[in-house]
C-alpha cells in the first residue's frame, strides 16, 4: 500500500518540472530564438548592402550617361534664356499705387 502511495508521489513531482529547470528551458529557447532572428537580420543587411552597391552602380552609370546631355542641354536653356527680354519688374510702390486705385 505505501508502494502505491510512493509511487504516485514520485510520478507526481517527476511530472512538475523543477522552477530552475522551467526557467532555463524558457531562457534556452528564448536564446534560440534570439539566434534566429540574429542570423535573419544578419542576412537582410547582406541584401540591403548588395542592393545599395547595385544602386550606387546605377547611379554612377546614369550620371555618366546624363552628364553629357545635361551640359548640352543647359547651355542650351542658358542661350534661350538669353534670347529672351526681361521681363518688366514693377516696385512695391507701384503695385501698392495700381491697387489702391482700383
Amino acid at each position: 500500500m505505501w508502494v502505491k502511495s510512493a509511487i504516485k508521489t514520485m510520478t507526481e513531482q517527476s511530472a512538475q518540472l523543477d522552477p530552475a529547470e522551467a526557467l532555463h528551458r524558457v531562457v534556452s529557447d528564448h536564446s534560440q530564438q534570439i539566434e534566429s532572428h540574429g542570423a535573419n537580420l544578419q542576412s537582410l543587411l547582406e541584401q540591403q548592402q548588395r542592393a545599395s552597391e547595385q544602386i550606387d552602380q546605377m547611379a554612377t552609370m546614369l550620371q555618366r550617361v546624363l552628364t553629357p546631355m545635361s551640359s548640352a542641354a543647359t547651355r542650351g536653356a542658358a542661350e534661350a534664356m538669353a534670347a529672351r527680354p526681361l521681363p518688366q519688374v514693377m516696385s512695391l510702390p507701384l503695385i501698392l499705387k495700381n491697387f489702391l486705385a482700383s
